[in-house]
């Protein structure tokens, strides 16, 4: 499946996102918010990303739920 530069998928996960670029302690913080379905369920939520070289280091929070950090990576 390939997904739009705006969507992202992990586990059974798949979701469209809205984001915004802030300045945060003298860097660039990403910042989303995000809905979509697991498993069929509509799901929604928020997170924050910083680059890190060629890789994002952030968090995603699920409305009402859990929230995990993640690494992300450019797929070729």
């Amino acid at each position: 499946m390939r997904l739009d530069p705006f969507s992202f998928q992990f586990g059974a996960v798949e979701a469209n996102m809205d984001y915004r670029i802030e300045e945060y302690e003298n860097t660039e913080r990403l910042e989303f918010s995000w809905e979509g379905f697991d498993e069929g369920d509509s799901v929604s939520g928020r997170g924050w990303a910083i680059r890190d070289g060629d890789k994002l280091n952030g968090r995603i929070y699920f409305h009402m739920g859990d929230d995990s950090s993640f690494v992300a990576v450019r797929s070729e």
